[in-house]
């Protein structure tokens, strides 16, 4: 950014050039009207960028400068801006009319007195106002250029500062009170409306997480729960299995013992038949012996000498 802008009439070119290559002698930057407005550019929209964006604004004070109407929008876009006015005295502005004609603003600083034969001693002056709290100017110029872009753009939120700018920033402009230039409503909006960006955005960062923790919370008892249904689940068909491993155990049992039974309802009924015949073949001894016992009794004689056709006793 441009060190110090130079307001002055062409009449007064001549001194303004011989201001101009001892700044630029000096390591300063200066912005000034015949190099740094292109051709084709908005003349007075450029003057107006020019002036926000340099950390001073010098006035050359003469007659011909007193009476320029451009001169005097210059100081009071300056003003506006809250630039650090520094008003340099090149002729004396002896017309009372003319005097009138200077900005008000002009009056109420001090001025540095450029004459021929005192030229270093003013300039060393002018050397020492560019260079007082200079990080303070800068970054009053700074913010004064992207406040002037927010305010352009319709103050959209893009355009705002954030994170450590606005701290930065809050931290300057309560500097402001004390130091000069003071800091414009444009800052103080600026700055504010960035600071509200943050808040905002903050809040809602802060429902967010809120929200993200709710439907956390809610996710982990889903899962606890559905795990319980799982678990449940798990040993119900344990328990179902168990009871089918049993019931099974049980109708392999059931069956061997059915077969068991068969197979003794079998050998019992074999040993039935087998008594049966063993009884039927004692019947059939028994009807067989039991009627010679009986005619035994009957006749003791033995059998071969029992009486037979043509025998005697």
């Amino acid at each position: 950014m441009p060190d110090v802008f130079i307001s002055y009439s062409r009449k007064d070119k001549v001194f303004v050039q011989q201001l101009q290559q001892a700044l630029e002698a000096a390591k300063r930057d200066v912005w000034i009207d015949w190099q740094d407005i292109p051709p084709t550019a908005d003349w007075w929209n450029e003057i107006r960028a020019g002036i926000d964006s340099a950390n001073s604004f010098a006035f050359v004070i003469s007659p011909q400068s007193a009476a320029s109407d451009i001169c005097h929008k210059e100081v009071s876009h300056a003003v506006d801006s809250g630039k650090r006015i520094i008003p340099l005295l090149y002729q004396e502005v002896a017309d009372a009319e003319l005097q009138k004609k200077l900005h008000p603003t002009i009056s109420t600083h001090n001025w540095l007195i450029f004459t021929p034969d005192d030229f270093d001693g003013a300039f060393t002056q002018l050397l020492k106002a560019l260079d007082t709290d200079l990080d303070y100017v800068r970054e009053h110029t700074r913010l004064l250029t992207r406040a002037r872009e927010w305010d352009r753009h319709g103050r959209t939120g893009s355009y705002l500062l954030d994170g450590e700018e606005i701290q930065a920033a809050e931290h300057w402009l309560a500097q402001s009170g004390k130091n000069s230039p003071q800091s414009t409503n444009l800052h103080q909006d600026y700055i504010f409306a960035s600071r509200q960006k943050q808040q905002s955005r903050q809040r809602r960062l802060l429902i967010g997480v809120s929200v993200a923790l709710v439907v956390s919370l809610g996710l982990a008892l889903l899962s606890f729960l559905l795990f319980q249904d799982a678990q449940s689940q798990r040993n119900l068909a344990w328990d179902l299995a168990t009871e089918a491993a049993l019931g099974q155990q049980l109708a392999e049992t059931s069956e061997r013992v059915a077969e068991n039974a068969r197979a003794t309802a079998e050998f019992n009924e074999s040993i039935a038949q087998q008594a049966l015949s063993t009884s039927d073949a004692l019947r059939v001894t028994a009807e067989f012996f039991i009627p010679r016992i009986v005619v035994e009794e009957e006749d003791p004689r033995p059998l071969n000498v029992r009486s037979g056709p043509g025998t005697d006793y």
